[in-house]
Order: structure tokens, then C-alpha cells, then sequence
């Protein structure tokens, strides 16, 4: 059975999640700006010449805020395109500066360790610290416990994050389950009352019908056969009605609505037939007696076979009851 499709997002939620990514766009562009000034930027190229804010801190933090907006939807893209802009930041520009590798980009690994894919977000995370820890070998040869601090801190913040997403991935799939299983539990408890409205509509239908059956027999041993006509046209719509119920209380049945509908029928061949008109087939519909009297899987047979039928002129003719 084909899974029901997702269902979208109430409005309160898709907002929410806006408002959520607008944030953390805007924080990390703020808190990266200011700690990369707050521990000092400088020009490798320039002889350590301390660098302002706009001489490629600010247009980082821009470019990285910005991927977060669609962190969601592309987790790993954005990922790996954080990466590049602060191997970028680092190399191409010449800046060295101490504010961190792993940090900056902490949403897009923790986004990219809820996925499947949390393998590959590690795989990254690792090439990176070890990037950080050659990139900063300059802290080693002055300061050999700070270089330590540095390297241990991206190594612990990078294995946090990645076990941050995993811990909120297990934890939406646990949601998602439990919430599956109560739907199945409503169902289960509401199949018997849908059955025995089911037993009932069935029940009541063939009553009515057998009665106005036995009126028409009467009434046309009588030689009355305007009365005999008017019994089974009641019948008939009886029987109508009940099978419009039955179709009702069949979706409830069913453990998805995905395939509730009723499988097409006799009454189903206009439509084909329009189809077909459509398409540039040249097709012609004969109709006689009362379709709604033929039985369920011969109309079906016959439905399906004129379905199957592509020819460049095509007869369809349906006999149900007498001429």
C-alpha cells in the first residue's frame, strides 16, 4: 500500500519556523562579527595588520545568515557551502584569526545531523577541525596550552552538534510514530461502530427493497403495472442511496484516504469517453437500459476494457436490463 502523502504545515507553524530562521540568520551574523573583532582579525599578507569589519568579517557572516534561510529544505548545500565561505574567509583572503571554525557554521552542522546524511555532515566537520588545527599551528608556537584549548573546544563543539541532531532527529521520529499509533488506535476503535452502521444500512436496505419487491409482484399479479413500476422505482432509488452510504462509510474503513475512491464503473464512461474526444479519438457511446442495474463486476469488466481500447474509431456499448 503506497504511504499517504505528507501533509503540509499548519500556518502557525510554517510562521514559526520563518521567525525561527530569520533569527538565527540575523544571530549569526551579529555574534560572528563581534567575536571575530572581539578576539582580533588580521592580514597574514600585511604583516598581521589588524583588519575592520567590512574587509571580509561582515560579508561572511551576511553569506552565512543568508544560507540558513534555506537550511531546511537543502541541509548538506548549505553545509558544505558554509564551509567553503569560511575556508574562503581564511585562505583566500589571507585573514587569520582566532574566532573559530566549527562555530560559525553550528546551525547548518547541527540542521545537516537531523538527516539521513549525518554521516557525510561528519565526514565534513572532521576535515574541517583538522584544517582549524593546521590553520592555527601559529597559536602552537606561542601559546601550546591555548592551541590545545582552541583544537579540543572545535573537536568537543563539532561532536556536540552532531549528537544534538541525531538526539532531535530519534526524538521527531519517536513523535512521529507515537502520533501514527494513536491514529491507528482511533481507527481501530471507530471500524467496529462504522461496521455496525455498515450492518445496519445493509440490513435496512434489503428490507425495503424485498418489501417494495413483494409489492410489485403483488400489484402485477393484480394487473396493476403502474403500481408494479412505482414499487421497483423506489427500490431502485433505495438501492442508490444505500450505495452512496456504504461508499461514505467505506473511506472510514480504510487505514488511508488514498484509495477510498470507488473503482471506476459504467458510470465512469462519460468521462473516459471525454477523455478520449480530447485526445482526438473519434469515439461513440451507446447506451441502453439502466446502467445502475448491471452488477458490479461486469460493469468494471466493462469499464476496464474500454479503457484499454486505443483504435482511431472506437464503439462503446453497454446493454444493462431490458430494451
Amino acid at each position: 500500500m503506497a504511504g499517504a502523502p505528507p501533509r503540509p504545515e499548519p500556518a502557525p507553524v510554517r510562521r514559526l519556523t520563518t521567525i525561527t530562521d530569520v533569527a538565527l540568520a540575523a544571530g549569526t551574523l551579529v555574534f560572528f562579527v563581534a567575536v571575530a573583532q572581539a578576539t582580533g582579525v588580521h592580514s597574514r599578507s600585511q604583516g598581521l595588520t589588524p583588519l575592520g569589519p567590512w574587509q571580509g568579517t561582515i560579508q561572511l557572516g551576511l553569506f552565512l545568515g543568508a544560507l540558513l534561510l534555506v537550511r531546511r529544505r537543502w541541509p548538506m548545500t548549505v553545509l558544505l557551502l558554509s564551509v567553503c565561505g569560511m575556508f574562503a574567509y581564511h585562505a583566500l583572503a589571507g585573514i587569520l584569526s582566532p574566532a573559530g571554525w566549527i562555530w560559525p557554521v553550528a546551525v547548518a552542522y547541527f540542521t545537516a545531523a537531523t538527516t539521513p546524511r549525518v554521516r557525510w555532515a561528519a565526514a565534513v566537520g572532521v576535515a574541517q577541525l583538522v584544517h582549524s588545527a593546521i590553520d592555527a599551528r601559529v597559536i602552537l608556537d606561542k601559546n601550546l596550552i591555548r592551541y590545545v584549548i582552541h583544537v579540543a573546544g572545535e573537536g568537543l563543539l563539532l561532536a556536540a552538534l552532531i549528537a544534538a541532531g541525531l538526539t532531535y532527529a530519534a526524538a521527531t521520529r519517536r513523535r512521529e510514530r507515537m502520533r501514527e499509533m494513536d491514529g491507528r488506535a482511533r481507527a481501530a476503535e471507530e471500524r467496529p461502530r462504522v461496521s455496525h452502521e455498515v450492518h445496519d444500512a445493509v440490513a435496512h436496505t434489503l428490507a425495503v427493497v424485498g418489501v417494495q419487491l413483494n409489492v410489485a409482484a403483488d400489484a402485477l399479479d393484480e394487473g396493476d403495472p403502474a403500481a408494479a413500476a412505482t414499487a421497483l422505482r423506489l427500490a431502485k432509488d433505495v438501492r442508490n442511496r444505500a450505495m452512496a452510504d456504504l461508499r461514505s462509510l467505506n473511506t472510514t474503513l480504510r487505514e488511508d484516504s488514498g484509495g477510498t475512491a470507488p473503482h471506476p464503473d459504467l458510470a465512469g464512461l462519460g468521462t473516459l469517453v471525454a477523455d478520449a474526444r480530447a485526445a482526438g479519438l473519434e469515439v461513440t457511446l451507446d447506451e441502453r437500459g439502466d446502467p445502475a442495474a448491471v452488477p458490479a463486476m461486469p460493469a468494471i469488466a466493462v469499464y476496464e476494457s474500454s479503457r484499454s481500447r486505443s483504435p482511431t474509431r472506437s464503439s462503446t456499448r453497454t446493454r444493462a436490463g431490458p430494451r
